[in-house]
Parts: C-alpha cells; sequence; structure tokens
C-alpha cells in the first residue's frame, strides 16, 4: 500500500481563484455533455457522478476544474467538469475523510466515471490537465469511486502520485458491496408457510402512527456502520418515511406486547425510489424478472434475538407471493458486509419456501490519489529577494 500524506500535507494554504470558466452558452453545453457522458458511462450498481440538482452550482464555482476533449465522432471540443470539493458530494462522509488527514474544503472529487477517463480520454490531455491543476494547486489529492469491474485512471498513469486506500478501523480498504440473488417461491412450502405472529406488515396509511420511531431506531442503528466509512449512508428522515408510504415499498416490522415498534426492515420494488442506484444496470441484470431493492433492517436494543430473520422471512413470503420469481439485491459497508449476507442466507434457509442462487457480489471501491506539486520550492534566500 502506498503511504498516504501526514496530515493536510498537500492541502494546506488558499488556492488561487479564477473567474467562473463558463458563459451562458458553455453552461449549457457543459450540462448537456456531462450527463449524457454520465449516462453512458455508468456501468456498476451505483450512479456515478453528481446529481442534475448539484451541477449548477458545480458549474458556477470557480474551483471546478474543467478538461477539454475531442469528441469521438465529430472531433468537436467538449468543455467537461473533471472535478469539484468534494462537499457538492453530499453522500460523503466528511468526518472519516478528515481523519485521514483530508480538509473537506479542499480535497477534490472526480466527477467523471473511471471508465469514461480511462478508456475515452486522451491520456495525454488527462496528463496535461492533471499536472496544471496540481501545480496551480501546490498539490492535488483528488478523491475516486469506482465499482470493481472498472480500471481507474491512475493506475498506470505517468504522473508521480500515491493512492490511499482509506482503510477502516478493520484496515480494509473502504468499499461498498453490492449482492444480487435470483429468489424463485418453493410453492407448496410457500402456501403453507405462516410467518411469526409477532410480526406484521405495517400499510403505506400507517407509517405515520410509527414514524418517529422508526427514524429513532435508524437513525440510532445506522450511525455504527457509516462513522467508520466514507460514504455517510443515512436516508434523511423525511426521504426515509416518504419512501416507507410508497405503494412501492413494503414495510415489515415487530411490535412488542406494548405496541411499541421495536424491528423494522422494507423492500422497494420501484428503483427510482433509490436515486444512488443504477436503474439501467439493474434492468439490464434482472434479464426480466422483477427486481427488489432491501435497503435494510435495523433493530432497537429492546427486539427479542431473531426478529431480523422473522421480518425477513415476513417480506420474503410476501415478495414471492405477488412474485414467484424476482432477483433480490442490497448493499453493504465494510462492517455490515460481514454479518448481512449470512443473515439473509440464514433466513432463506429458515423459511424454507425459496430456492436461490448464491449470491454474486460486485464492490465499489473509495481511494484518495495524491499529486504533489513539482514546482521547486523557493529556497530562503529567494523568498528574501522576492
Amino acid at each position: 500500500m502506498a503511504a498516504k500524506p501526514s496530515g493536510n500535507e498537500f492541502l494546506a494554504g488558499n488556492y488561487p481563484e479564477s473567474e467562473p470558466p463558463l458563459g451562458e452558452n458553455g453552461f449549457k453545453a457543459a450540462t448537456h455533455d456531462y450527463l449524457e457522458v454520465i449516462e453512458r458511462n455508468t456501468t456498476g450498481p451505483q450512479v456515478e457522478g453528481l446529481e442534475p440538482s448539484e451541477l449548477e452550482a458545480v458549474l458556477a464555482d470557480p474551483s471546478t476544474e474543467f478538461i477539454e476533449i475531442a469528441d469521438s465522432e465529430t472531433g468537436e471540443l467538449k468543455k467537461l467538469p473533471l472535478m469539484s470539493t468534494v462537499g457538492y458530494a453530499h453522500w460523503f462522509n466528511t468526518e472519516f475523510l478528515q481523519k485521514h488527514g483530508y480538509n473537506p474544503d479542499y480535497l477534490m472529487y472526480s466527477l467523471l466515471p473511471q471508465n469514461f477517463l480511462d478508456t475515452k480520454v486522451d491520456h495525454a490531455v488527462l496528463k496535461s490537465t492533471i499536472e496544471k491543476i496540481r501545480d496551480k494547486k501546490n498539490g492535488l489529492s483528488l478523491l475516486v469511486d469506482y465499482p470493481e469491474t472498472t480500471r481507474p485512471f491512475y493506475n498506470g498513469f505517468p504522473v508521480p502520485h500515491t493512492v490511499d486506500l482509506l482503510l477502516t478501523s478493520n484496515d480494509t480498504p473502504a468499499g461498498i458491496y453490492h449482492y444480487r440473488s435470483v429468489c424463485k417461491a418453493k410453492e407448496q412450502e410457500l402456501g403453507e408457510f405462516q410467518p411469526d405472529p409477532s410480526v406484521r406488515i405495517i400499510p403505506p396509511e400507517e407509517v405515520d402512527n410509527y414514524s418517529d420511531r422508526i427514524w429513532e431506531i435508524y437513525n440510532t442503528g445506522f450511525q455504527g456502520l457509516v462513522e467508520d466509512h466514507p460514504i455517510s449512508g443515512m436516508i434523511p428522515k423525511e426521504d426515509l418515511i416518504s419512501t416507507l408510504k410508497s405503494p412501492d415499498s413494503t414495510l415489515g416490522a415487530y411490535i412488542d406486547d406494548r405496541g411499541v415498534l421495536q424491528s423494522f426492515g422494507y423492500t422497494v420494488s420501484n428503483l427510482s425510489l433509490c436515486p444512488w442506484l443504477n436503474k439501467d444496470y439493474f434492468v439490464r441484470e434482472a434479464k426480466g424478472l422483477p427486481m427488489v431493492y432491501m435497503p435494510g433492517i435495523v433493530s432497537s436494543p429492546g427486539a427479542y434475538v431473531g426478529s431480523s430473520t422473522k421480518i425477513m422471512n415476513l417480506l420474503l413470503k410476501y415478495t414471492l407471493t405477488r412474485s414467484p420469481e424476482f432477483v433480490l439485491t442490497f448493499e453493504c459497508s465494510n462492517k455490515s458486509a460481514t454479518y448481512i449476507p449470512k443473515l439473509v442466507k440464514r433466513a432463506f434457509s429458515q423459511s424454507g419456501i425459496v430456492d436461490y442462487e448464491d449470491f454474486s457480489e460486485i464492490k465499489y471501491d473509495y481511494r484518495v490519489v495524491n499529486f504533489q506539486s513539482q514546482i521547486p520550492k523557493k529556497t530562503s534566500l529567494e523568498n528574501s529577494r522576492a
């Protein structure tokens, strides 16, 4: 592993400001061209690049860095945003990045898919652009994310650099793990299966009755998963409750004898409710079968051991009753990847109502690439003459 810079070695100081880089026509062209590149070159299960809602501010920000490339078909020069400060990518956990020595005000985020940079951009142009940005900033730290099926642009890149793997507390490189399995009902067993009476489906019209308790459990349960990871991973309360109230979501919960909700889990059958997922990828991989996403199951300390499995069995029966064959997908952080896949398989086995393929796995990697400035530093004598 290449060593990461100590402290803010590449990040100290104020970067020189410049005028906003685009006029009105350039703004429209860059918006169109950027979104087209993202759509055509996002190859994995996660959406890559910035959300359209963030793009206007990024294009107008003088600190955004651009690259000019020639269109492969027309030869026309296109100006695309190459990197921005990481704050525009609001899904990153800035506290985690700070613990690794990176100031979010100066850490840059790669806005273009690595697949595009590695295979579609002239590396001589990319090299020249990176060098200019590096020297202007007196050093550059660039956060990149990409699926493991893609080669990041910096592999074999001729500009000197080091790579920080962003290790988590258990010394594993930071990643998001996406799992997928085809599930098929055992028809006789499904018809005979009776879910545990302590768990039930909560219909959309009842979600508001439990919204505060749902958020309390969710907020507490996810803190431990996201504090040691570069992705924050938590859905805002308003968005979570809105998703749970959608007819395309199914909410299962364990409610104790006092009527207090102690555990819940849910599935989503419309991936448009999950804007961080690449819907086209999942449609392609599902090969005509319904796709069901399971964002998670969360329990409070008051839940009994095994309630998560009971909820999962309930959701499984509900889904198989509506779709006797479907593709299940879910994602994990480094920490949850050590137990969630096992929990899902155990629930499948205990229910006895499903045949399933062993889980396929695709990992998203998160790295910081550090380019140290090659401009010689002034000596004390040179400084005194300046």
